[in-house]
């Protein structure tokens, strides 16, 4: 039998799993607590709920701003699948929405946008920094 190997279903010994799996779900929380930030944004700016940004409503009023607070969570540094899963979503749906919004931004930096575009784009960078300036008063 190996008993350094990495056989299917065995791990290396030289991981420390205990702290891996603690520094993920230390991650995942503050993923959730960024979420609860980010929502009672959009809340006031685009007028949905919590509940409307993580159902599974697909109509415009909620897609844009459930994909704006996917690009602001990734902005932030979290990763694609703690973002997919605190909205419920895969992983995928999250990285097409944060496209959506990144090609926004292009369009508005381009001098392209409408003035509704204009908007969003300078509401996405007031909540990014409020994110970040929070973050960074808890360390």
């Amino acid at each position: 039998m190996n008993q350094g190997g990495n056989i299917k279903g065995q791990y290396p010994k030289n991981l420390d799993y205990p702290i891996i799996l603690k520094r993920v779900a230390i991650a995942k929380d503050l993923c959730r607590k960024d979420f609860d930030l980010i929502a009672s944004k959009m809340e006031s700016y685009f007028n949905v709920s919590k509940f409307d940004l993580i159902k599974r409503d697909r109509h415009t009023v909620f897609v844009l701003p459930r994909q704006v607070c996917f690009y602001i969570m990734r902005e932030v540094g979290h990763i694609w699948g703690h973002i997919a899963e605190v909205f419920g979503r895969h992983h995928t749906t999250v990285m097409y929405g944060y496209d959506c919004i990144k090609d926004l931004h292009d369009i508005v930096e381009k001098g392209y946008g409408n003035a509704q575009d204009i908007e969003i784009v300078e509401q996405i960078q007031i909540v990014l920094k409020e994110v970040w300036l929070e973050n960074h008063e808890q360390v």
